[in-house]
C-alpha cells in the first residue's frame, strides 16, 4: 500500500512539474494536475494539502535534478569543459525551451510578479547554477570577481532562452549558445599560481 501511495505521489509530482512549466503555476489548477496524473481530485489532498506545498516539492525535485546533472559534469577534470557541457545542455531541449522558456527562470519570473512569498525557495534553482558557474570560472579564468561573471553568464543564458521562446526560434538559441562559447574562449585563462591558491582556499573553506 505504501509503495502504491509513493507511486501515486510521484505521478502527481510529474504532472505538476510539467504543468507548472507549460501552463505556469498560477494557471494550473488542482483539477488540471489531478486529470493529468489520473488521480481523483478528492484523493489529491491526501498527498498535498495545498498548491503551495506542491510547488515546494516540485522545486526541491528540480534542485535535486540540477545537482545530479552538475555532479555528472564535475567528473570532467577541465572546468572550461564543464561550462561547455552546461552550454551544450541548453541545446538538448531547444524545442522545449523555445516553446516554454527555461523551467527555472520562467517559474522564478512568474513568482517574482505574482507570489514573492514563494520566490525565496524557488530562486535556489538558479542559485545552484550560479554558484556552480562561479566555482568553474574561478578555477579557469583570470578574474577578480567570479561571482559577478557567473551572474553575467547566467543572465545571458536566461535572456537567450526568453527571446528564443518569445519568437519560437530554436535556431536563435543555437546561434547564441555558439556565441557564448566564443565569449568563454575569449576569457583569459587563470595563471597556474592563481589556480593553486584558489584550490587551497576551496579546501580550507
Amino acid at each position: 500500500m505504501k509503495e502504491k501511495g509513493e507511486k501515486i505521489r510521484e505521478g502527481v509530482l510529474n504532472a505538476a512539474d510539467r504543468l507548472f512549466y507549460v501552463k505556469g503555476f498560477s494557471e494550473t489548477s488542482f483539477a488540471d494536475i489531478a486529470d493529468k496524473a489520473g488521480v481523483p481530485k478528492g484523493n489529491f489532498y491526501y498527498y498535498f494539502q495545498s498548491k503551495d506545498e506542491l510547488l515546494e516539492a516540485v522545486v526541491d525535485r528540480r534542485i535535486e535534478a540540477i545537482s545530479d546533472r552538475l555532479k555528472l559534469w564535475d567528473r570532467n577534470s577541465d572546468p572550461r569543459k564543464r561550462i561547455e557541457m552546461f552550454l551544450s545542455s541548453l541545446s538538448e531541449d531547444d524545442s522545449e525551451q523555445s516553446s516554454y522558456g527555461c523551467p527555472y527562470g520562467s517559474l522564478c519570473l512568474e513568482l517574482a510578479k505574482t507570489r514573492r512569498d514563494l520566490l525565496e525557495r524557488s530562486v535556489e534553482m538558479l542559485n545552484v547554477l550560479r554558484k556552480w558557474l562561479a566555482f568553474q570560472l574561478r578555477a579557469c579564468v583570470a578574474t577578480t570577481n567570479a561571482d559577478a561573471l557567473a551572474l553575467h553568464l547566467l543572465s545571458r543564458v536566461q535572456g537567450i532562452v526568453l527571446i528564443s521562446a518569445v519568437y519560437a526560434d530554436p535556431n536563435f538559441l543555437r546561434r547564441e549558445i555558439r556565441q557564448l562559447r566564443v565569449w568563454l574562449d575569449s576569457l583569459a585563462p587563470a595563471e597556474p599560481n592563481q589556480i593553486v591558491r584558489r584550490r587551497r582556499k576551496a579546501i580550507v573553506s
